[in-house]
């Protein structure tokens, strides 16, 4: 009973931080995507990217053309290709946050989020 009773608090544990830090996460996306300037949006990169470092995470870029193409900027470089805008899918331990439509204000901010 005692096992059981641990197990649960263990696990309900995992499931409000998992909750806190999705919440977090679109919070964190939502000011980047309605950042004003080149250099807030810089900022907000990196606070993004720190984030989803804090939490252990990792995550899948896409992006999508004009056309309606996706490119996996993890293996495609987009320098003939004008992008429309970035999707991310970001995971941490066994949650996922799908991240849309973010129109980065320069393009080659894109990039920050690869940084070492």
């Amino acid at each position: 009973m005692r096992i059981t009773n641990t197990l649960l608090i263990a696990f309900f544990s995992l499931s409000l931080l998992g909750c806190n830090s999705k919440k977090q996460l679109e919070d964190k996306w939502d000011k980047l995507t309605n950042a004003d300037s080149e250099q807030v949006e810089i900022k907000r990169i990196e606070e993004l990217s720190d984030f989803i470092s804090e939490i252990d995470g990792h995550f899948k870029m896409n992006g999508i053309t004009q056309s309606k193409d996706t490119l996996n900027l993890l293996t495609q470089t987009k320098d003939s290709v004008k992008i429309d805008h970035i999707n991310l899918i970001i995971y941490w331990r066994e949650n996922s946050f799908h991240a849309k439509n973010w129109k980065p204000i320069n393009q080659n901010n894109i990039y920050l989020f690869f940084r070492e």
